[in-house]
């Protein structure tokens, strides 16, 4: 699921860390956010580096996390009027 301030988008049904491609950032980028959080499951886990270079070279910021904090931190950063895209994997 991707969830922005104003959109929420339940096609995007990656289920783990590794079905995830350079492709699935489109979504995420179709929305121009800031920063891009990412709630990989409910333990810590990280997507591989090849996959973070298209998110870095368009100077966007981002966060892996379990998804509780993933869903806290977006929360937060709304409330700051951020400009900020949540994905997570469910």
């Amino acid at each position: 699921v991707i969830v922005s301030a104003s959109t929420c988008d339940d096609k995007w049904q990656i289920k783990t860390p590794e079905q995830f491609t350079n492709e699935d950032w489109l979504p995420f980028f179709r929305l121009n956010p800031e920063i891009i959080l990412l709630g990989l499951g409910e333990t810590q886990l990280f997507l591989k580096p090849e996959l973070l270079q298209p998110v870095f070279q368009k100077n966007i910021g981002l966060e892996m996390m379990t998804n509780r904090s993933a869903c806290y931190t977006f929360n937060a950063l709304i409330a700051e009027g951020r400009s900020v895209v949540l994905g997570v994997l469910i």
